[in-house]
């Protein structure tokens, strides 16, 4: 068994969906609003990281209402690491929605 200590808090919301992951790294489990969900969380981290390493930490459009909002927060080794943004994209964001569509959250 994985002995790192990682846990990651990721979620979604729009208008026509919303949803929040939790992943237990070190036990190898995840949570998809609060109820078990059977995924590799392993893989998915390691798909996940390489993502959201690039994201600025709070990007916001604050000249739009509605749309879609998201963040990934990642705790590990004492630290945090904390992605959200709201109608403000990251380059790379549509990389993000792939994986989520790979692991059937979107």
């Amino acid at each position: 068994m994985i002995k790192e200590d990682i846990k990651v808090v990721l979620g979604i919301d729009t208008l026509e969906k919303a949803f929040e992951l939790k992943i237990d790294y070190a036990n190898n489990t995840a949570l998809l609003n609060n109820k078990p969900y059977k995924m590799d969380t392993h893989a998915f981290y390691s798909d996940l990281v390489p993502i959201v390493s690039f994201w600025e930490h709070d990007m916001v459009d604050k000249n739009t209402i509605d749309g879609i909002s998201y963040y990934v927060h990642i705790f590990k080794d004492g630290k945090k690491y904390f992605y959200d943004g709201k109608n403000k994209f990251p380059f790379n964001f549509n990389m993000f929605i792939e994986l989520l569509k790979e692991y059937k959250l979107w």
